[in-house]
């Protein structure tokens, strides 16, 4: 099966990270990183698989909405959920739950060696100037 994630130019690989060695853990999925300049958010992903596309935001904050993300797709996943706030409309919300994945050195190579090969290239600029 072959998985795209969009990540940021400022994703937050401590948070990101997690959930992308969860993905490239798992058999049989190829997985492509790239870098989507439309995603503002750090803490935010976007998983596109067989056309559908998933929306994972990461964020702690249960009132806070990655509204680019909520454009982008059909199905939003939120860490911090909670029913008695305001939904946003027109986009399905699910609770996305604990984002820690079993690490092991294969999956971690494949991310980095994936994040490396997405993110821009520049020798006088540094993620944060994006």
């Amino acid at each position: 099966m072959k998985v795209t994630c969009f990540v940021s130019p400022r994703v937050n690989l401590f948070f990101a990270g997690r959930v992308l060695a969860g993905l490239y853990e798992q058999p049989n999925i190829n997985v492509t990183i790239k870098l989507a300049r439309w995603m503002k958010y750090e803490n935010s992903l976007g998983i596109e698989v067989n056309g559908r596309r998933l929306g994972i935001e990461l964020s702690d904050h249960a009132d806070f909405w990655d509204r680019d993300l909520l454009s982008w797709a059909e199905v939003y996943a939120k860490r911090s959920f909670n029913l008695d706030l305001p939904q946003p409309h027109g986009v399905r919300v699910i609770p996305f739950g604990l984002y820690c994945s079993g690490r092991s050195k294969r999956s971690m190579t494949e991310l980095f060696a994936a994040l490396a090969y997405a993110l821009p290239r520049s020798r006088t600029h540094s993620l944060n100037d994006y």
